[in-house]
């Protein structure tokens, strides 16, 4: 099988599913295509919700069926990272010593198994921040500092070839602009305190609703609303992580960018794949071009606050491979990953 897109450190990130469902099939990992070059395994859970313990096996195949296609997919230069969490699953470490079990247990996964890194991929309560806690540079709700804790233990241990990856909802950061606190921007504290260890943000530009954009001008009117499933939506809210926003409009709470080289675009292969979000190629191709290169080739909101673009952007992710393996209502196969590779391909010329 062809090796895996390689181009100048931009990464074409895919969730790869370990169950088969009803709505969306089992895809063998000899079947990922050569256009991703960085898959992540959903989903390692929680083995209850008290223990802060982590669980993993394979669900369709042989654990040593499962290792041998992770090392296949390692030899092809594909990153194979093992995902925490999900959608169904939060996860919250709120006893000091929830952290040991956390860490050890992970461990032992990544170990086992041959992982290449870990994506923290917590949603729902996992975020929600207590009362009163209202600095994200100086959090204190309990789960929030012990999951900081644990991912810059892991760090430390694997050291700087492990890669940590995030995917936040929007709710839980560019949303902190609009308000913040509780239920609003709790991933903020743990991504300003894990900007050395985190090696990129794939914020889920999707499951969303609409949003405001801080476009760099007034604050008294919330900024532009950008509504999911456009090229807008994608521009606004990268650009928010890039440069970065005042937390709950507030100018004294900076939240200071990420930078471009931390910047992934989450977006789901096809729309029944998530709660609307997902952008045909053409507007994904508009996206795409006006972020990085600050030309505007349809009718936009936004004036970017760096006029050139970002030409520095990681990449894209899909949720999900599978989903994007679909053929349903007549679409080509693997059309997100393949797109996404074509686009970074043109956008980042070969030096």
């Amino acid at each position: 099988m062809e090796d895996a897109f390689s181009h100048d450190g931009r990464r074409v990130v895919a969730y790869w599913h370990n169950w088969n469902s009803a709505s969306v099939s089992y895809l063998p990992l000899e079947k990922v295509p050569a256009a991703v070059n960085t898959l992540i395994v959903a989903f390692a859970l929680p083995e209850n919700e008290i223990s802060g313990r982590m669980v993993f096996a394979p669900e369709k195949i042989t654990k040593e069926e499962f290792k041998l296609q992770v090392q296949q997919m390692q030899k092809r230069g594909v990153d194979v990272l093992i995902s925490v969490g999900g959608g169904k699953h939060p996860l919250e470490l709120n006893k000091s010593w929830m952290k040991t079990n956390f860490v050890s247990s992970l461990q032992n996964i990544i170990d086992e198994y041959g992982f290449d890194g870990v994506d923290i991929n917590l949603e729902g309560a996992s975020k929600v921040l207590d009362e009163g806690d209202v600095d994200f540079r100086n959090p204190t709700t309990e789960k929030i500092l012990n999951m900081i804790a644990v991912v810059k233990m892991l760090d430390a241990h694997y050291g700087e070839d492990f890669l940590i990856s995030v995917a936040p909802e929007t709710q839980f950061v560019v949303n902190g602009y609009h308000r913040y606190g509780k239920e609003y921007g709790g991933y903020l504290p743990f991504l300003d305190a894990l900007r050395e260890e985190i090696d990129f943000v794939q914020m889920q530009y999707y499951n969303s609703g609409s949003q405001y954009v801080y476009t760099g001008e007034t604050l008294a009117e919330g900024g532009v609303i950008v509504e999911q499933g456009t090229p807008d939506f994608v521009v606004g809210l990268a650009e928010m992580l890039i440069m970065g926003f005042p937390v709950g409009r507030d100018p004294d709470q900076y939240f200071e960018g990420l930078g471009e080289d931390k910047v992934v675009i989450g977006l789901p292969a096809m729309d029944i794949a998530s709660s609307g979000g997902a952008l045909e190629p053409e507007a994904l191709r508009q996206a795409m071009v006006y972020l990085m290169t600050g030309q505007a080739t349809y009718e936009s909101a936004l004036t970017l606050r760096k006029p050139e673009g970002y030409p520095g952007v990681k990449g894209l992710m899909t949720w999900s491979l599978n989903w994007d393996a679909s053929t349903e209502g007549g679409r080509e196969a693997y059309t997100f990953v393949n797109t996404a590779r074509t686009l970074l391909r043109e956008l980042v010329p070969l030096k």
